[in-house]
């Protein structure tokens, strides 16, 4: 069963009865093999974004495309032709990714999920080749996307991991391409509407993709984000900050700051995550080099990001250098999923007072060496000085007076000699303490990793699914986000990202709570009691990943009624919390 329709020049288009994938727009068919589109497929837009703008904006993409969509080892599923039924515009036609491809979010967490079949192994993080695979990945990325960026038409603005998908041998396929922004010049002729904060730079506070142009260095750090994820299982900045970050929770939040635990705020990091230290001991210094230009300088100065290119030519130069850092043993990378502080600062301590004690150990040597030194002087003068002693008494005087200053320098070698042996005494009781401090704390971790464990595993009997992220529309706007101004907010629209923890889909009713600034529940005469509304809804079965726009907003129908400050949000599912974010009105 199949249904037809039609390109701008009424060639007929069959498309298959039951969608393959579907997203917050609409829905994605395969097309009937045919001559023209042996392997593509086609997104039909849910009505309500059947505009005329988005009609425009994809017959531009159709006809000013890169010069170079696909490789070997990539593919950009491009627009290739519009969509109609009868004359009504309904999407567009793309090509398919490549076989068997999945998310790359899938392999940018520190594990696969075990449902994936066994050629995904490769990409285990236990594997002894699976860093140059990984490396190989973010090639094809590089290159895929520096083909688009290379017309100078084109920003992705919305690049992230689920915007990408991988195969097992590694090639990718770059999807979710017409919410791109287009550009000449520095005007922008078609606008990005959607942005993802954990992948947006810095400059996001003060650029709006629905409002601004948005340069190709926020592409950069997107990119460099994904990367970090890709080598390391972690997001670059999900870490602990003390001092005037304590409060910052969100990795938006962080990333507003400036806190790449690599970069001139590092003393404020309390807690880093063990994963992080693949950074330091298992990249090359080069690369090292990339993400601190993309985080730390480009922080300040986005235009030094590192480009597509740049990152491309650097990561095939390490997979091809035979003595690159990833080609280690499985067993010495650092895969832990905790950090405790405590056994982070205690082995600091421990190595710099290791280092102090042999600095001692060095010292005391040299010291002994100069006291057997003066020792031997002091027999050479004695026995000058008997033989001399008949001829002159003058210079018996003086070289008696010059012993007498051996002497003294020797008592006080002897001293410093033994307040070393003192010192070392003391080190070496101090190292002892903290060796077996040291072991406590790492039976402590093994603890809390089997109490997180029981943890995440009494969510999940709770819960049948886990939200990995919630952000917000004003209004019901298709820009979703953390942040927004009291001058232009209305109602807020939570949107959920989800996974599934069930083989068989479920109804389910999602409780949530605000609060105010103050701590205050924001309740509404329609509200459960000690909620703010509840929202009921479908989740899919054999452990999918989806996204719910929530249809109930809340706030005010009169601009500048949100008072200023930082919202709590919680999640109660059965009585129980299962999730909590934050967003700011400014």
């Amino acid at each position: 069963m199949s249904y037809e329709y039609r390109l701008k020049n009424q060639d007929v288009v069959r498309v298959e009865k039951t969608p393959f994938n579907s997203g917050g727009e609409g829905k994605v068919y395969k097309v009937v093999k045919t001559p023209q589109f042996t392997h593509h497929c086609v997104k039909i837009y849910d009505h309500k974004y059947r505009t005329s703008e988005r009609e425009h904006k994809l017959q531009y993409m159709v006809h000013n495309p890169p010069s170079s969509l696909e490789g070997e080892h990539y593919m950009v599923c491009w627009p290739v032709d519009v969509l109609y039924d009868k004359e009504e515009f309904i999407g567009f036609v793309m090509p398919m990714a490549f076989e068997n491809s999945i998310q790359l979010y899938e392999i940018c967490t520190l594990s696969l999920r075990k449902k994936l079949t066994q050629e995904w192994h490769k990409f285990d993080r236990g594997n002894n080749s699976n860093n140059i695979i990984r490396l190989k990945l973010c090639v094809n990325i590089a290159l895929a996307i520096h083909n688009v960026h290379s017309i100078q038409h084109y920003v992705l603005v919305d690049m992230k991991p689920q915007n990408i998908l991988a195969s097992p041998d590694g090639k990718v396929s770059i999807i979710d391409l017409d919410s791109i922004q287009i550009y000449k010049g520095n005007q922008v002729i078609y606008r990005s509407s959607v942005a993802t904060p954990e992948y947006v730079p810095p400059e996001s506070h003060s650029l709006s993709p629905s409002n601004d142009f948005i340069p190709v260095s926020w592409d950069r750090f997107s990119i460099a984000v994904i990367f970090y994820e890709i080598l390391f299982g972690i997001h670059p900045y999900a870490s602990t900050a003390s001092g005037n970050y304590n409060e910052f929770n969100t990795v938006s939040e962080k990333i507003q700051s400036g806190l790449f635990p690599f970069g001139s705020k590092s003393g404020c990091i309390t807690t880093l995550p063990k994963p992080h230290e693949n950074f330091t001991f298992n990249i090359s210094s080069t690369l090292q080099d990339l993400f601190i230009l993309a985080f730390e300088n480009g922080h300040y100065e986005p235009e030094i990001r590192p480009t597509l290119e740049t990152w491309g030519k650097v990561i095939y130069s390490e997979i091809i250098s035979p003595t690159y850092p990833f080609r280690i043993k499985a067993n010495q990378l650092v895969l832990a999923r905790n950090n405790n502080n405590g056994n982070s600062v205690s082995k600091t301590k421990y190595e710099k007072i290791k280092g102090e004690y042999y600095k001692i150990k060095d010292d005391y040597n040299k010291l002994k060496n100069t006291f057997t030194e003066s020792s031997r002087n002091h027999k050479v003068w004695l026995i000058t000085l008997i033989i001399l002693s008949t001829i002159l008494t003058t210079i018996i005087f003086y070289f008696h007076n010059n012993l007498q200053s051996q002497k003294s320098s020797t008592a006080q070698f002897r001293r410093q000699y033994n307040d070393l042996l003192n010192k070392s005494d003391s080190y070496q009781n101090q190292i002892a303490s903290l060796t077996n401090e040291k072991n406590r704390l790492s039976d402590e971790i093994v603890s809390l990793k089997g109490l997180n464990n029981k943890l995440e595993n009494k969510v999940k009997s709770v819960s049948p699914f886990s939200i990995i992220n919630i952000d917000f529309s004003n209004n019901g706007s298709s820009s979703f986000k953390n942040s927004f101004y009291s001058f232009e907010t209305t109602y807020l629209y939570p949107r959920l990202s989800y996974e599934s923890n069930i083989k068989d889909g479920v109804e389910a009713t999602l409780y949530f709570k605000y609060f105010f600034p103050n701590g205050k529940l924001l309740q509404t005469s329609d509200s459960p009691y000690g909620y703010t509304f509840n929202e009921s809804f479908s989740i899919p079965d054999n452990y999918a990943q989806n996204v719910l726009e929530v249809d109930h907003g809340i706030g005010y129908s009169e601009l500048y009624k949100w008072p200023k400050g930082r919202y709590k949000v919680e999640v109660w599912y059965k009585s129980n919390p299962i999730y909590n974010t934050f967003f700011e009105i400014k």
